[in-house]
C-alpha cells in the first residue's frame, strides 16, 4: 500500500459483522448488516465501511447519536494501558 494514492479495496479482504447480533438477532442482512475493510501507508490510516440497512433511524441530539443508527470508531494509541474515556 505504501505509495499508493487509495487502497486497492478488492485485494483486501472485508470483515463482515453480519453474523454480528448484539441486539438478541440474527438479523437479516437486508435488515442490517456491514463490512469493514483497512489499510494504512504513508498517507495514513484507511477505513471503508459498507453499510445496509432497510431503515436509517437517527433522532438523537450529536452527543447522543451514539444510541442509533451510527458508525462509531475507537483508536487506543496506548494498548498497554487500560482504556478510559478521554485519556489522552
Amino acid at each position: 500500500m505504501a505509495g499508493a494514492a487509495t487502497p486497492d479495496w478488492k485485494a483486501i479482504p472485508a470483515i463482515d459483522f453480519s453474523a454480528w447480533a448484539p441486539f438478541g438477532g440474527p438479523i437479516a442482512p437486508a435488515d442490517c448488516s456491514a463490512t469493514l475493510q483497512s489499510a494504512y501507508g504513508d498517507r495514513g490510516l484507511w477505513l471503508r465501511i459498507v453499510v445496509r440497512d432497510d431503515e436509517h433511524l437517527q433522532t438523537r441530539s450529536p452527543e447522543d447519536m451514539w444510541n442509533q443508527d451510527a458508525i462509531q470508531i475507537g483508536l487506543d494509541p496506548d494498548i498497554q494501558k487500560t482504556w478510559e474515556p478521554n485519556d489522552l
